[in-house]
């Protein structure tokens, strides 16, 4: 059976080298290059480079040593692996062996069945590693095409400040970052005029957040109706994303009807409304209607709360700028390393 794999071998004796090339052609081993010295081996290798090497360490010039070394020195020869091969005894230069770039040694007199078990075990790890490579590059090119449009669910900035008066309310999104997770928000104006807000902290991070995130989008957008409550929409996109028996695909979820009748809102998971009271200080607000007189209200995720330094901190930037509070929770949040982070600071209208 034909087995797989690029074999350069160095050796200065002729009957060295023909008896490995002998062996691993029985073996199956069909791509073989053979190299009589130093030089003819950096020669060959600077061709095709090969799935391994094995090389003899006593060689008269450029001997064992300083061949591994040089080809270590190129990058492409990182994850090659050299199998060394050498008579010497001394536990010294085997040492020398493995610091001059060598992942195996193997004494001399040759022993094909050792020598055979020995190259299979490298080459199975590097044709899994190269495999690994050439996935996590394949990943990251989608993700590159991804992102952009990960970036495209969130509302255009001059859209929301077209839609929101300045006083009545703040919103401030930062920016995913260069993977996928955290807080995802979208923003709809339903036909009566009510603005409808939703933000979803999807938890995880890479693929899966994506994944997440683009199914709750797209379920948000198509169930959302006038005659849909915030309690409702709520139920009905976890009915639509979530499968029997699983867990929820966010940390948290929740949505915001604002419009003449006042705010509604409703949530699931770790997505809370609070409501800044005497003192400057923040309590939770129940889902449901804000009757009049709420005065300031904040609504984030509670990974973006946390990661913003907790409610005490959100009270302080409250306190500090009431116009910028939002902005500076998100900020804060983003410094703390959270990917996507999404906060609404509502304030009453005089």
């Amino acid at each position: 059976m034909s087995q797989r794999g690029r074999i350069l071998i160095v050796d200065d004796a002729a009957a060295s080298r023909d008896m490995l090339a002998a062996i691993y052609r029985a073996a199956g081993f069909t791509e073989l290059v053979l190299a009589a010295d130093g030089p003819a081996a950096l020669d060959a290798a600077a061709g095709r480079l090969p799935d391994l090497v094995v090389l003899d360490l006593v060689m008269p010039g450029m001997d064992g040593f300083e061949v591994c070394r040089s080809l270590r020195q190129r990058p492409d020869f990182e994850d090659v692996p050299i199998l060394v091969q050498s008579a010497l005894t001394d536990p010294a230069d085997r040492t020398a062996a493995f610091m001059a770039g060598a992942t195996d040694v193997v004494s001399k007199p040759t022993d094909p069945r050792e020598i055979l078990a020995r190259t299979r075990v490298h080459l199975d790890h590097r044709f899994i590693l190269r495999e690994l490579q050439e996935y996590r590059s394949g990943m990251e090119r989608e993700f590159a095409m991804a992102r952009p449009i990960y970036r495209g669910l969130l509302p255009d900035p001059a859209e929301v400040a077209a839609l929101f008066a300045p006083g009545a309310a703040g919103i401030a999104v930062a920016s995913v970052g260069d993977g996928f997770g955290g807080d995802l928000w979208g923003l709809a104006v339903l036909p009566g005029g009510d603005r409808m807000l939703h933000l979803v902290d999807v938890g995880s991070t890479g693929a899966v957040a994506a994944v997440n995130a683009f199914n709750v989008r797209a379920a948000v957008d198509r169930l959302m109706d006038p005659g849909v409550g915030c309690a409702e929409l709520v139920g009905l996109v976890t009915d639509t994303v979530a499968e029997p028996g699983e867990s929820l695909p966010w940390s948290g979820f929740c949505c915001v009807r604002i419009g003449p009748g006042g705010v509604e809102w409703a949530a699931s998971g770790g997505a809370r409304l609070f409501r800044l009271g005497e003192g400057g200080r923040l309590r939770p607000l129940p889902p449901g209607m804000l009757e009049p007189g709420y005065g300031t209200a904040v609504l984030a995720s509670a990974n973006t709360l946390e990661a913003a330094g907790g409610l005490d901190t959100v009270e302080l930037l409250l306190a500090a700028d009431p116009d910028g509070a939002a902005h500076a929770i998100v900020g804060r949040a983003r410094d703390a390393g959270r990917n996507g982070a999404a906060a609404l600071v509502l304030r009453e209208a005089a």
